[in-house]
């Protein structure tokens, strides 16, 4: 099938290395041709030079329009204007069939398509994300009229998406309910609904493919010694996320295991973390704050026991599916993650990967999921990754192939 697959999020940026990528090239295996349009920082040339040749080898055409940041909303306009007219020009030279769209930026150009050209058109939203900007506040619309306007004009436009798309792709079967439930409200969604999480590459997230000399020298550099008991974040930073509950958690260990330390892989805004630990009382020699690259997030993830991550539970997260989790259950760590957040709920299980969900922010919680995860890691984790096979990377191509293959027999 002729596909045109067009995303804002740029390849330069990590989530396009990590969820855009690996799934065109995989696909482009299983017999499609694959054009790909994105919005790249041209100032990142050497990840570019990278893509390049690696989209080449794999018959996977790319092309790009340079992203503007500045001023906002117009800079964005401009980019999904050139965006639009480049896609018209791939979509008559490739002979496209189908418009594959990663989030909203890059529906309104599938829509547009789908109306004026009548070409099939896949809605992949990923999250509800004008809710997710209002709730980060991103789009503050009890105090900034032009964002008030911003989010009223996505909330009209996602309205049409779910509406008029030929498929719905959802990252989580929370947020499938969300949109089920809209349905039996009146919203006419007809297109079937797919739940595709977030994956991962299990070769590239697997201990057995580690170099054990690298393991032993990343160690070293941390200053991890012997035996310590090594909880983990692996993540983002910021607003959306509960620093200050995970550190009430890492207070909770410390009592359990004296000798723990809480190694924090996080690329930006490492002071939130420092002054979290501060405000606990937790010495600063306990707390290990990294900026990992990609070639060495495998290795630090296999230096933890533990994985623990909190996002503040909202409309907006039912829909989330974090990237993390699919890596951390590949490399055989169990988590601890929140309720309410997508299928965290159904996903982190004591009996199935030795993990669990907080369901309150108390240390009287922490204390007891910790006292039923810590025997269970006691008796091994070996098994966490065999159980967690549906977030590999080939189980996701797997997915996508048939959603393509179902909108070309149609």
């Amino acid at each position: 099938m002729n596909v045109l697959y067009i995303t804002y999020d740029g390849i330069t940026d990590h989530i396009g290395q990590s969820q855009v990528a690996p799934y065109l090239i995989g696909l482009g295996k299983k017999g499609h041709q694959i054009t790909l349009l994105s919005a790249e920082k041209i100032d990142r040339a050497d990840i570019i030079d990278k893509y390049k040749m690696k989209f080449a080898e794999a018959g996977v055409e790319w092309h790009f329009v340079t992203y503007h940041k500045s001023p906002p909303v117009l800079s964005s306009m401009y980019d999904i204007l050139h965006m639009r007219k480049r896609a018209k020009e791939l979509i008559q030279k490739n002979k496209i069939e189908l418009l594959h769209c990663r989030s909203y930026m890059a529906s309104l150009i599938g829509l547009h398509f789908k109306r004026t050209q009548g070409i099939k058109f896949i809605f992949d939203m990923r999250d509800f994300w004008p809710d997710a900007g209002r709730e980060i506040k991103r789009f503050d619309v009890e105090n900034n009229f032009l964002h008030k306007s911003v989010y009223k004009y996505f909330k009209k436009k996602e309205k049409e998406f779910l509406e008029e798309s030929s498929h719905i792709i959802s990252l989580t079967e929370a947020g499938k309910l969300v949109l089920q439930g809209w349905k039996k409200e009146g919203m006419k969604i007809k297109s079937p609904i797919s739940v595709i999480p977030c994956c991962a590459d299990f070769d590239v997230y697997d201990r057995s493919n580690l170099d054990p000399q690298a393991l032993e020298n990343m160690r070293q550099s941390l200053g991890i010694i012997g035996n310590e008991f090594i909880l983990n974040y692996l993540g983002s930073l910021g607003p959306a996320y509960l620093t200050d509950e995970m550190m009430d958690v890492f207070r909770t260990l410390l009592q359990k295991k004296p000798d723990a330390k809480f190694l924090i892989v996080a690329n930006n805004d490492h002071h939130l973390a420092v002054e979290a630990a501060t405000r606990k009382g937790i010495a600063p020699e306990k707390i290990i704050v990294k900026r990992g690259t990609k070639n060495e997030v495998p290795y630090l993830i296999a230096l933890s026991n533990l994985s623990l991550f909190f996002i503040i539970p909202s409309f907006a997260k039912q829909a989330c599916s974090p990237t993390k989790l699919a890596e951390l259950l590949a490399m055989n760590v169990p988590v601890i993650g929140n309720t309410k957040i997508g299928d965290v709920d159904d996903i982190l299980r004591l009996d199935l990967n030795n993990s669990a969900v907080v369901k309150s922010f108390t240390n009287e919680e922490y204390d007891s999921v910790l006292s039923k995860v810590l025997p269970k890691i006691n008796e091994g984790n070996n098994h966490i990754r065999e159980s967690s096979l549906r977030f590999s990377l080939e189980c996701g191509i797997d997915s996508y192939n048939k959603v393509y293959q179902s909108l070309n027999s149609n």
